[in-house]
């Protein structure tokens, strides 16, 4: 009748909701679970996999994922490392030394002390001819959307015949011209995607950091009276290396405006620092919280495998894999 059937109505409805809410609950437990796990670095498969060039020391000053590819510089040569299918490529080799590289989209750009190049397959296309009076140095080029910024020692830029006094300049690649920011020259340099982050000695504070937001120059937490040694950036955290003789405290972490150092510090210099969603991965002198790299993750530190016996140079991140590069000859 009627009734006995709404009652099995209501009596099925109270199975499902309740088979619903263990559900929920079991998905709460094993998120719970998996965090934790996640947490304690028991979800992952740690190893070091070497893919250097056989009887190449590298110990290179510029490296750079674009795509599925991996492109290194090494004095006067620039390498290409396939990600997928392993291999390594030699591109080309120049009349001097490469200090810097970076990338456009699918477009790399690599720079000597005094010139910035594209670099076309095994050719480097000259797009820019820096000056100083006392000596140009070219320290780093950060990419920006469209824009390739130089960062370093110098006065003007010349490219196609005309010349830009500048102490930092940008070039924008879809008009090929170079632009001045009135910015001060600095040596070191990130990006979060959107905004530039350089350090220098502006007006002789040394380690002063600046972001340029496409249009103005701003002091990012105050004056700091460090060298600062590496910079990184995203979009929700700018994070800093210094070098401060006689203490620990040597990465810090902007915190509003003020920087914080993040998670104790480290014993030695920061040389390179990279993320991957929130886990931060630093590199460089230091043998405390793992040797010569190191993840913070969970606000505590994690010992990467064993780390390297020697100096990390260079960070790179490949989907959620760590490529490093530096002076050592194990990891």
């Amino acid at each position: 009748n009627g009734e006995e059937f709404a009652d099995v109505i209501v009596d099925l409805n109270s199975m499902i909701l309740e088979n619903e809410i263990r559900v929920t609950q079991d998905l709460d437990w094993l998120l719970n679970e998996w965090k934790t796990a996640h947490d304690a670095g028991l979800l992952e498969v740690k190893f070091w996999a070497a893919i250097g060039i056989p009887g190449t020391a590298l110990g290179s000053v510029g490296m750079k994922v674009v795509g599925d590819f991996l492109y290194l510089i090494n004095g006067a040569k620039l390498w290409k490392y396939d990600l997928v299918n392993g291999g390594w490529t030699t591109l080309l080799i120049h009349s001097s030394n490469l200090v810097a590289i970076d990338a456009i989209g699918s477009t790399v750009y690599v720079c000597s002390t005094s010139r910035v190049y594209e670099v076309d397959g095994s050719t480097l296309v000259d797009i820019g001819l820096f000056y100083h009076p006392s000596g140009v140095e070219l320290k780093k080029i950060v990419a920006v959307g469209t824009k390739l910024y130089a960062i370093g020692a110098y006065d003007d830029v010349t490219h196609n015949a005309s010349t830009v006094t500048s102490e930092l300049s940008y070039y924008q690649s879809t008009d090929d011209t170079w632009y001045d920011t009135g910015g001060v020259n600095g040596y070191d340099g990130a990006t979060d995607g959107t905004n530039l982050y350089v350090a220098g000695t502006d007006t002789g504070v040394s380690g002063r950091l600046r972001k340029w937001d496409g249009a103005t120059w701003t002091n990012v937490g105050g004056t700091f009276p460090l060298t600062i040694s590496a910079v990184h950036a995203t979009a929700t955290k700018v994070i800093i290396g210094v070098i401060e003789a006689g203490s620990d405290n040597k990465l810090y972490i902007l915190n509003g405006g003020t920087w914080d150092v993040l998670g104790g510090g480290v014993n030695g210099y920061v040389r390179a620092i990279a993320t991957y969603f929130d886990d931060v991965y630093v590199g460089g002198e230091f043998t405390d919280r793992g040797n010569h790299v190191a993840k913070y993750s969970g606000e505590q530190w994690w010992d990467m495998a064993g780390g390297t016996n020697g100096t990390v140079n260079l960070i790179q991140m490949y989907n959620d894999d760590v490529i490093v590069d530096g002076s050592f000859t194990q990891a």
